[in-house]
């Protein structure tokens, strides 16, 4: 984390800005969680007058538990948003790639991005005991969603778990992010998998 200086504000992400910044008379987020913002400014569904920067480039607070989705709007774990990014979201989940039958549809209800395959409740396979029974017969690491998930490269990987462990009731987090190491150069890899560093 950035060590802040006396003529600089640490936002609530960590990143630092001076404090002129707050001096100034425009009412925009300086910070992009927007926490030195004394006003929150909705971001209109047109963006005649407003700065844009303030809405595509908005960063919710990674406390709230809530996603962007380049809109400046934060919504729940996966909810609807007004832009319609969500649409996105699950589009890019219908693509099974080389996962099983299976093990898709065990992605699909545990990562809980969706509530329902095909017609049919996720909660109506999880009482019937087959996702968890997929899961055990996936190929690991598992990548999902099989394509990217952020900025074209970035992609997540799921280890072997023993199923009784895994909480039903929340969403399956992925155990590794990886990603492709020459866009990334400041990490530093554990592992390769396949092209991308993890």
């Amino acid at each position: 984390m950035n060590a802040a200086k006396t003529n600089i504000i640490r936002c609530h992400n960590g990143l630092c800005i001076p404090k002129t910044f707050l001096k100034d008379e425009y009412n925009e987020a300086e910070c992009l969680d927007k926490s030195v913002l004394l006003h929150s400014v909705p971001c209109p569904d047109t963006y005649l007058g407003l700065n844009m920067f303030i809405c595509e480039e908005y960063a919710c607070r990674s406390d709230e538990g809530r996603f962007l989705y380049g809109d400046g709007e934060c919504v729940e774990d996966f909810g609807e948003c007004q832009n319609g990014r969500h649409l996105l979201l699950i589009e890019s989940l219908s693509v099974q790639g080389n996962l099983s039958d299976n093990c898709w549809l065990a992605m699909v209800c545990l990562s809980k991005i969706v509530d329902h395959v095909n017609e049919i409740s996720c909660k109506q396979f999880l009482n019937l005991s087959r996702i968890l029974s997929n899961l055990e017969n996936c190929k690991y690491p598992i990548p999902f969603p099989t394509t990217p998930a952020l900025l074209g490269h970035v992609r997540f990987l799921y280890a072997p778990k023993q199923t009784f462990n895994i909480n039903v009731e929340l969403a399956l987090l992925p155990d590794y992010v990886c990603y492709d190491e020459e866009l990334c150069d400041f990490l530093t890899p554990t592992f390769r998998y396949e092209n991308l560093a993890c």
